[in-house]
């Protein structure tokens, strides 16, 4: 036997329900008890999608460091045996 839960839904929500479920022809109980199933069922999903097959990430009190932009940045322009970048001149032409 299935159990009884309670919903109390706004006045303007079960009055759309209602319209709704008239219009396809159904009961509210059935509209909502439908409405649920999918819910729960994409709620599944989703938990499933995010437990995954990969181990969960370790979680650390530090930041995560990116270091590969500084060697780019700092000496050659991270291609070995390139050289330095130069400074571009700022001057601008503007008509007299």
């Amino acid at each position: 036997m299935a159990e009884t839960t309670s919903v109390k839904l706004p006045p303007e929500l079960e009055a759309r329900v209602s319209a709704l479920a008239r219009k396809s022809g159904r009961t509210t109980h059935s509209f909502i008890l439908e409405a649920v199933e999918r819910h729960a069922a994409r709620e599944e999903k989703l938990q499933s999608f995010v437990k995954g097959p990969w181990p969960p990430m370790p979680i650390s009190s530090e930041p995560a460091r990116y270091t590969g932009r500084k060697t780019c940045m700092h000496g050659s322009n991270g291609w070995p045996g390139a050289p330095k970048p130069r400074p571009r001149s700022r001057e601008l032409d503007y008509p007299d």
